[in-house]
């Protein structure tokens, strides 16, 4: 296993993949962002390797018109939007510090088909239509923060009974 460090560049993980396929079998690369997995995939491509090799990333944030990942997750870009919620519910006094603490399964992978409903709405620019106050804990009707939200725009129901990814819920103070 190595763990080279190309600083999130396409271009530095090109050159840092080449390198290790050069001396070593790689069968899997996972990067911490698309650009520099695009990089990687590149070096493999161009290394003609008689073996398959599986390459991801994290981000959605790229495209390749040659080519595309093994996978991709992403979905965490819309956590700012949750952050902000929260803050105010703090200055609000709505939530206590203790309950700034969630943890939101929000990250999906690519071969979900949601990354590109996802960006479609991103680029038609679609997304200001979602009503982020919503999800403040002063809201009425407070939906669950998800990624289901941002793709279809329509607001799930907190569930009844806790679980991870609902974040709303309070009692987590102790």
């Amino acid at each position: 296993m190595d763990y080279p460090v190309a600083n999130w560049s396409k271009a530095e993980a090109y050159i840092k993949v080449k390198g290790i396929l050069q001396r070593a079998r790689v069968d899997i690369i996972w990067s911490a962002n698309d650009p520099m997995a695009f990089g990687a995939l590149e070096a493999v491509q161009d290394a003609n390797l008689p073996y398959p090799v599986t390459v991801g990333g994290m981000n959605w944030d790229e495209t390749n018109l040659n080519s595309t990942l093994d996978v991709s997750l992403g979905g965490h870009v819309v956590l700012g939007a949750k952050a902000l919620d929260m803050l105010s519910d703090y200055h609000q006094q709505d939530i206590q510090p203790c309950e700034m603490n969630v943890v939101i399964d929000i990250f999906q992978s690519s071969l979900e088909g949601n990354m590109s409903r996802f960006l479609k709405n991103l680029v038609d620019d679609s997304l200001h239509k979602i009503d982020f106050s919503r999800f403040s804990q002063r809201h009425p009707e407070t939906a669950l923060f998800s990624l289901e939200t941002f793709i279809s725009q329509t607001y799930l129901p907190l569930p009844i009974e806790p679980s991870t990814d609902n974040a709303l819920l309070k009692g987590n103070c102790t």
